[in-house]
């Protein structure tokens, strides 16, 4: 009887020791400025996507990597890199403040570099445009929108939030 109680505490013990770890990967350490890229992607993985600077990137940065996580895609963050793939800075990019810096006529280059990927994309068939939809942590079921024109070649027609369709599958 013992054992078996023994048995089971190792596997528990086992089962949280690989939770843990696998929270530790969801999102960036306090890596000070200058950590190794290569430490970083052993901690998180491969990103979601590779790309050169972007506008709100630091002087001297060289590359930029996506990195969306969450439950959901909530969380994205992006992390600037030197010539030297050293980290400059990180960012988690999935906010209100950057929603409202979205507009009208924006590129979906700038978007994808502001925002990161769309959690999901939905064509609007007869205008010809998809709706780039970003989920992001908020205490109301909401999700940011995005019209895209040329069937999601660009440029933004409209943003801005809208419910999000999960919450009412949960309710139902």
């Amino acid at each position: 009887m013992k054992n078996r109680r023994g048995v089971r505490l190792c596997l528990l013990g086992g089962l949280l020791a690989a939770g843990l770890t696998a929270c530790a990967s969801y999102g960036p350490q306090p890596w000070p400025p200058g950590t190794p890229r290569g430490d970083i992607l052993k901690a998180m993985g491969p990103p979601t996507s590779e790309r050169g600077p972007a506008r709100d990137s630091p002087p001297g940065t060289a590359q930029r990597l996506e990195f969306a996580r969450g439950p959901m895609g909530r969380h994205t963050f992006m992390l600037d890199f030197d010539d030297q793939q050293r980290l400059l800075a990180v960012t988690q990019v999935l906010t209100s403040g950057r929603f409202t810096q979205v507009h009208q006529g924006m590129s979906t280059q700038e978007l994808t570099e502001w925002l990161g990927r769309p959690s999901e994309v939905r064509l609007l068939p007869r205008q010809r445009q998809q709706v780039w939809a970003y989920r992001h942590a908020t205490q109301f079921c909401q999700w940011f929108e995005v019209t895209v024109a040329d069937e999601g070649r660009g440029p933004v027609v409209d943003a801005g939030d809208g419910p999000d369709p999960q919450c009412e599958k949960r309710l139902d």
